[in-house]
């Protein structure tokens, strides 16, 4: 499944989304029919955040069908894959 796999490449990684959210994906959840949701730490708070309506689009990452920005590589972190069939 390719959206899975583009996503299981960001786990650790900071990203921004559109609307100034963001954080280190800590989890992927999903799928949800054609989408997923992120699970992030937020950038200030720590606490657990996230993006729902993740989907690829054009080859592109995006939440809420705007691009998802995958800024940096931030830490290890271990690979979690929730499956909701």
């Amino acid at each position: 499944m390719p959206l899975r796999n583009e996503l299981s490449a960001i786990l650790g990684c900071r990203v921004k989304t559109h609307y100034g959210g963001g954080g280190v994906v800590t989890r992927v959840i999903g799928p949800f029919g054609d989408c997923y949701t992120l699970e992030y730490r937020h950038d200030i708070t720590g606490e657990p955040c996230w993006i729902n309506a993740v989907r690829l689009k054009n080859g592109d990452i995006t939440a809420y069908g705007e691009p998802l920005t995958v800024l940096s590589q931030e830490e290890p972190v271990q690979l979690t894959l929730d499956d909701y069939c």
